[in-house]
This record gives C-alpha cells, structure tokens and sequence, in this order.
C-alpha cells in the first residue's frame, strides 16, 4: 500500500559503506558535517535562550505565510544587502526541504521535471520524486575551479525533449553543496536566458550565501539583486523595460509609455552598462539642446518620470499634451 514515487528498499551505495566502516574503526573525520552544535563550534546559546524566553509562545495567532513579524525581519535582512522585498512576497517555512516541496508544486505539474545540479544536494532526488516531479541532472565540472557545464546542460535538455518531459524550474545552490562553489555573474546571465527562452523558473538555494571565504567580483552573492533576474520578473509581469542612453535612441517624449515600464539609468560617468542595454526592449534618451551632454541619474529620473506622470495623464484625458516640438521641449 505505499506508492511508486520512490524505491522503498535502495541499496546502499558505496561512499555510504565506506563511511559506515571508517566511522565503526573510529577512523572518520566527516567533512560534510554542518551541524554548528555537534563540530565544536561556538554560538549564543545564552542569546538564543533568551529570545525564546520573551517570545510570548503562550499566544496561538496561526499565520499561513510566517509571523508577520518575522516576514518583516527576512525583508529588513534583505534591505541590508541592497535587495528591496516587500515582506509580503516572503514565506517562511520549517526547512529547505519544506520550501523545496512548496517550490515543486507551484512550479510544476505532476510529470513536469526540474533541473539539478550534480553533484549537489543529495536529497533533490528525493524530495522532486516525493512531489511527482522528474529530477534531471545538470553536470557542474572541475577545471580547478567548480563551474556550470552548459555542454552538459544543453544535453540534458535535448534528453527531456525526445522522453517528452517538459522542465519547468532550474536549481542553483549558491554556495553548492558539497563543492562550496558560488555562482558566477556570467553563468547566471546564461542560465536567466536559457530560462527565459523555455519559460522555466530559477530556484536558487541561498542557505549559506552569506558565508564566503572571501570576496569576489565575479560572484553572484544573492539572485534576487541580480540585474539580469530583475528583468526577467518584470519582463515575466508585462513591464516594458527601457534603458537610457544618449546616442542612438528614441527622444522619450516620442516612446509610448503609458503601460507599465522600467526605466534602466546609469550613472553620470558610465551610464547603462551595455549589457543591460542588450537586455532592453528599447533604448529612449532625453533630448538636450544646446552643449548640454548629459543629465547626473537623480535629474534624469525626475524627467522621465515627469514625462510617464504626462503621458498617462494625457492618455486618461486628465490634460492636455502640451509637446510643442520634437526636441522635446515643454512651454
């Protein structure tokens, strides 16, 4: 009477045995170990205790989502680390694994598979199987440093192709477990675009991000600050993105932008980074007359957002479009 989801009787496999004879001869030194309260190491217990002690546990309010309390804190945390989020986007849960089981239902359909790194977490079998989810592997190398193999990648998809599985969510652990790597700015770029182009999701496993042994400029320290993933959502929620440049660009007084858009402005020195620009829907510019080069980002925004303010007022009948000429001045 069980279901068919999972082997109930695996064999064990051959790191396991090993392990179970090292740690019977008294000979194992477990790397993977992670637990802070069984490797020595030190932590506020007093603190943690203390906190426990005030929170007034007595007091039942069920909250789907987490305290609200607590969702505020996560979001502060964010804010910290440069990256807005309205706490009301966050859940909170009992584990990963909890979270991965939220994440697989919402992502997929019962046959739909996700994608994998390997080698990785070595529950993902289990926990996409346990949700009627197909877990595919997706091959990180080894060249003296850990990376995405995108050769491999492109295998793997090519595979659910001709077994007629449809990925509907790609994982990145970020550091991976057990490699320690990080994710770097260029493979996040790729992975956003190979999901973008088959509509998949990117999960990504952030557990210990705030932990690296040392900085790094290459390193995606949180996907959700990350620019490429930022246009991505929008672009997702039917925002139109518009990047600022001041050459080769449509005047933004002649770019419709009465639905919704995101407007991309650099700074005074570098302006867009081109990247991003490539990213774009389309480039726009604010036309100055006269030796006047550029505007500094906070005069730029206020035009452009005058500018959207006029244009959905126009459009509504709230007033009328004064353009006089197509410079763009106003009288």
């Amino acid at each position: 009477m069980r279901s068919t989801r999972l082997p109930w009787d695996p064999p064990e496999n051959a790191l396991a045995a090993v392990a179970r004879a090292a740690a019977a001869a008294g000979a194992l030194i477990d790397l993977t170990a992670s637990n802070p309260t069984e490797v020595g190491l030190t932590y506020p217990a007093a603190g943690i205790a203390a906190a426990l002690a005030r929170a007034p546990i007595s007091r039942y309010e069920p909250a789907p989502l987490g305290l609200p309390s607590a969702r505020a804190a996560v979001a502060a945390d964010y804010a910290r680390a440069g990256v807005a989020v309205d706490s009301e986007q966050i859940v909170l849960t009992a584990s990963s694994s909890e979270s991965y089981g939220f994440l697989f239902k919402l992502c997929c359909n019962p046959g739909d598979a996700v994608l994998v790194p390997e080698p990785s977490y070595p529950l993902f079998e289990y926990l996409a199987r346990l949700e009627g989810v197909v877990p595919l592997g997706y091959r990180l190398a080894f060249d003296g440093v850990w990376h995405v193999d995108f050769a491999g990648l492109d295998e793997t998809l090519a595979e659910a192709r001709r077994t007629g599985l449809r990925p509907r969510a790609l994982v990145v652990v970020n550091p991976n477990n057990p490699t320690g790597s990080f994710l770097k700015r260029e493979e996040l770029a790729r992975l956003s675009a190979v999901c973008d182009r088959l509509e998949m999701a990117i999960i990504s496993d952030e557990v210990f991000a705030p932990y690296p042994f040392g900085p790094d400029p290459t390193r995606v320290p949180l996907v959700a600050a990350n620019e490429t993933i930022c246009i991505a959502q929008l672009r997702g929620a039917g925002v139109r993105i518009l990047a600022t440049t001041v050459r080769d660009a449509q005047p933004a007084n002649l770019a419709d932008m009465t639905d919704p858009v995101a407007l991309l402005i650099g700074n005074e020195g570098n302006g867009v980074a081109e990247d991003l620009i490539a990213k774009s829907d389309a480039k726009i510019t604010i036309p100055c007359p006269g030796p006047v080069e550029s505007l500094n980002a906070a005069m730029a925004a206020t035009v452009l957002l005058y500018e959207v303010a006029r244009q959905r007022a126009a459009a509504s009948g709230g007033t009328k479009d004064r353009q006089t000429n197509g410079r763009g001045a106003r009288r």
